[in-house]
Order: structure tokens, then sequence, then C-alpha cells
């Protein structure tokens, strides 16, 4: 399947960046090495993330990360589309998606 990052998403990503570019800055490589294996993890097993109650959406942690993808499957494009990238020491989800923050 395709990975789609969706608009919803950028502004995690530059947190995600920010982050382990000026906080954790001995982090960094781990962190995008365990990013972008995560995407090639997703790509390979769609449903390996955690079902979100209620919701179409699943949660994937990113590995040794605090972040973790929230995505959707996509059947119809054949299109996994990560909605956001969760900083997971935030709030709970409120699933009006695009809108937390």
């Amino acid at each position: 399947m395709k990975i789609i990052f969706l608009q919803s998403s950028s502004r995690d990503f530059s947190w995600f960046n920010d982050y382990y570019d000026n906080v954790f800055i001995q982090g960094k490589s781990k962190a995008k090495a365990h990013f972008y294996s995560a995407i090639s993890t997703l790509k390979n097993n769609p449903y390996i993330g955690q079902a979100i109650h209620n919701t179409e959406y699943r949660k994937m942690v990113i590995y040794k990360t605090p972040f973790s993808f929230i995505y959707y499957i996509n059947k119809e494009e054949n299109e996994i589309e990560i909605v956001r990238i969760w900083d997971n020491r935030r709030k709970s989800i409120n699933f009006n998606i695009g809108n937390e923050e």
C-alpha cells in the first residue's frame, strides 16, 4: 500500500523534527531511523496498528519515541493515510482529528 501524509499531519511532522533538532538532539539519528522503519513496517502491514475504539482510525507507536502514527486505511485508493503524528505525551486524542491543540 502507498503511504500518504495528509495536510493534518504537517504541523505534527514539524514538531517531531523540532523536538529532535532542538530538545533531544542526541536521539535525533535513532528517532529518524525508527520513523522511517515504522513507515516501512506500516506499508507492508497496514493492520499492525491498534484500532482506535469507535473510529475508523488506527494508532501505531513509533518504536523508542514518544510519537505514534494515527492513520486510516483507504481500501478504495489502496493507501494508508497518515492523519496525525501524535505526541503521546499530550492529552488523549479528540476525534475532531484535524483540530487538536
